[in-house]
């Protein structure tokens, strides 16, 4: 689960959906204890993917899943061969 880290403190989050809406992009999920949504217009749309296209972020992303492997097999009762 993602977590929000700010000076009040830490909170999770859960996303749930993400869908269009219109021309919106709308990310359902939870914040703490709270549902909430996050709408997002086109021209944030393109700021997200502007970020999402570095180099770093790429690579990260392409990696992702073998991570997430490895975590999963390191985990207690993971199955061995």
């Amino acid at each position: 689960m993602a977590k929000m880290i700010s000076q009040a403190g830490e909170m999770t989050v859960q996303l749930k959906e993400i869908t269009p809406d219109g021309s919106n992009l709308i990310m359902v999920g939870q914040m703490g204890v709270w549902d909430s949504q996050i709408v997002v217009p086109p021209h944030e749309i393109l700021a997200i993917m502007c970020l999402m296209l570095r180099p770093k972020v790429i690579l990260f992303l392409v990696l992702a899943p073998f991570r997430a492997l490895l975590h999963w097999s390191k985990r207690p009762g993971a199955p061995t061969n």
